[in-house]
């Protein structure tokens, strides 16, 4: 018997909607006047990666998530970059497992 082991990188789309950047409490620390420009439906280019974090502040077992992204407008441009600590059972690890990428999708379907 062959034992097979499978790992699997996280693959993001790269566009989540201001709604999506405030439910993931990304936009918490960002004064307001650069948030009211935008509707809740704007789609905003973000580079989403796993992280591995080596500290004593966070629990080993806590999946870490970095964000980075640009808010631009006609009258300015903040550059933003957060990383979040979420459990893997929890909301958050939820709704991230809904934005993989549909390139992701397509190769697991291609390997069955």
């Amino acid at each position: 018997m062959i034992n097979k082991i499978i790992i699997t990188i996280m693959v993001y789309t790269n566009c989540l909607t201001i709604k999506d950047l405030k439910y993931l409490d990304l936009l918490d620390d960002i004064k307001y006047k650069y948030v009211k420009d935008f509707d809740d439906d704007d789609d905003i280019e973000v580079d989403i990666e796993d992280v591995n974090v080596d500290d004593d502040e966070h629990p080993k077992h806590y999946c870490h998530t970095k964000f980075i992204f640009t808010l631009e407008s006609s009258r300015f441009k903040v550059k933003i970059s957060k990383t979040i600590h979420y459990n893997g059972s929890s909301p958050v690890a939820l709704f991230l497992c809904g934005i993989v990428s549909e390139e992701e999708s397509d190769e697991e379907s291609d390997d069955n």
